[in-house]
């Protein structure tokens, strides 16, 4: 299965910039996802799949387009 992946600002270090298509043996759960792409358990990460925020028990479906963003603070 496909699904499309955006990964921003510091993110970008785990898997390129831009929107890339990746390929999966099976549907996984978003967390498996970060952990696919090595991106650290104790990282907090936003995930968005096509425009809707979901949580790591989210299962990705083929086709889905997934942006993970950093956390965002600020005053």
């Amino acid at each position: 299965m496909k699904i499309f992946l955006r990964l921003c600002g510091p993110l970008e270090r785990y898997g390129g910039h831009g929107i890339n298509e990746i390929s999966l043996q099976n549907s996984i759960k978003a967390s498996q996802l970060l952990s696919e792409l090595q991106i650290p358990s104790s990282l907090k990460v936003l995930i968005v799949v096509n425009g809707v925020k979901v949580t790591g028990d989210y299962n990705l479906q083929a086709g889905d387009i997934v942006v993970l963003f950093p956390p965002v603070s600020g005053g």
